[in-house]
This record gives C-alpha cells, sequence and structure tokens, in this order.
C-alpha cells in the first residue's frame, strides 16, 4: 500500500508478485489482454508452478463455516459453480473465488475503489479478503492458465511459531470483519481442536491451539515487531 501510492494514476492495472517468483512466460500481457477483455474482472492470476517445473493449486475457497465443517468436496458437489475444482488442470480461464496472492493483477479503479489492501492483514489472507471485498463490489476473480509463473513456495518466510501465528491473526481479522458472532465462535472452536489434536506430532499446534482459544489478539502481530533503521529501511 505504500509502493502502489507512487504508482502513475493513470494506469489501467496494478500488478503485485512476490519476490520468491519468476515468471515464465509473458505474463503482463497476457494477463492485461484477458482483463481489457472482461470487464466484470477485478483481478486475475497466472498459473503457479513450484521451483521444480510441478504444477501447483493456484486459487482457493473463501472460509465458510460449511466448507470447514462439511468439507471442501461436500460443499463442492452442492455448488460446482462457487466451487470449482481447484486440481483440474485449465487450458481456458475460469472464475474463482479468489487466487493465490504471491501474483496478483488488479484492475486499478477496482483497487482503488474499495481502498486498496486492507493492511491489517500482515503476511496472511489479504487474497481472500480483497476477492471478498471486489466481488462485494461486482467484480470478480479469475485464473487465467496459459500465463504461467513459478513460486518458490516458502522461500521469502521461514516457519515458525510466530509466522504461523501470524496466519490465525489475519485469519480471524477476516472472520471479524464478515461473519457474525455465532460464526466466529464456530470458527474458533473448529481451529481450536483442529490444532489441539495434533499438539503430539508437534508442541507448536498445542501454543497455536492455546493462542486461538484465547482470541488470536492482533496486538501479538509481527507487525508492531518491525523496526526502522537509521538508513530508513524496515528490519
Amino acid at each position: 500500500m505504500l509502493g502502489v501510492q507512487f504508482a502513475d494514476p493513470q494506469v489501467d492495472y496494478y500488478y503485485f508478485l512476490n519476490n520468491d517468483c519468476m515468471l515464465r512466460t509473458d505474463v503482463c500481457s497476457q494477463l492485461a489482454s484477458f482483463m481489457d477483455a472482461t470487464p466484470d474482472a477485478g483481478l486475475c492470476g497466472a498459473q503457479m508452478f513450484d521451483g521444480t517445473g510441478i504444477r501447483q493449486i493456484t486459487f482457493g475457497y473463501l472460509p465458510t463455516l460449511g466448507s470447514k465443517i462439511l468439507g471442501h468436496g461436500f460443499v463442492r458437489m452442492l455448488n460446482p459453480a462457487i466451487y470449482p475444482p481447484t486440481r483440474e488442470i485449465y487450458t481456458e480461464p475460469v472464475r474463482v473465488p479468489f487466487v493465490m496472492g504471491s501474483t496478483l493483477f488488479l484492475r486499478a479503479s477496482a483497487f482503488n475503489q474499495i481502498g486498496g489492501f486492507d493492511v491489517a492483514h500482515f503476511l496472511y489472507i489479504e487474497e481472500e479478503d480483497l476477492a471478498k471485498r471486489l466481488l462485494r463490489a461486482g467484480f470478480f476473480a479469475y485464473l487465467v492458465p496459459q500465463a504461467e509463473y513459478v513460486h518458490f513456495t516458502g522461500q521469502s518466510t521461514i516457519r515458525n511459531y510466530d509466522v504461523d501465528k501470524e496466519y490465525y491473526i489475519s485469519l480471524f481479522h477476516y472472520f471479524r470483519k464478515y461473519h457474525s458472532w455465532p460464526a466466529r465462535a464456530l470458527f474458533r472452536a473448529y481451529y481450536f481442536i483442529k490444532n489441539g489434536r495434533k499438539f503430539r506430532r508437534d508442541p507448536i499446534y498445542g501454543r497455536l491451539a492455546w493462542f486461538i482459544g484465547r482470541g488470536s489478539p492482533m496486538r501479538e502481530s509481527l507487525r508492531y515487531r518491525q523496526i526502522i533503521r537509521s538508513d530508513n529501511r524496515a528490519s
């Protein structure tokens, strides 16, 4: 959100790309052409591959109680239009709930209309939140499989308790924005049990369950540990 403020205000599109990605095709031209031809598209993404060239899941489903409690397979059977198969190999653009945040190609006017990213999402869930707000404004998300990129997954962050905790901070911020109090309570119980039952495999899951149980407080986010150095770079 800091960087995009320096973009040319007359541009049609913004492209956000992770620092651990590499483009395999002429992604910007391909996605811009698609957006030019698809007025209801608010954002789109290219097909993701890992560092070994294996095709990866590139889109996901917005979190709902039905999908968490009943499972994605069941809700996909009930409403396939909202839950397209994530593992299918697509050859043509397809409308999806959201695309993975490692590469996001956005219509600038739509992005600006909804106020850009919610900066409370520090590391995670920003793509779900962005797609949700665009959908409420009448814009959809698409996967454009002809465009391809490599994501060296996990290279920009090191997995540890604080990073895992950050995911739940963002996730429950999302729930607070879009779900009722009873639904949030059910989500909290679901994730508490999901992590708690795995604590014998790794103690980190027990710590995460306790963190979720006490409310996933935003004040413990890593964003509040940032230090501005004298050379004006954040660490």
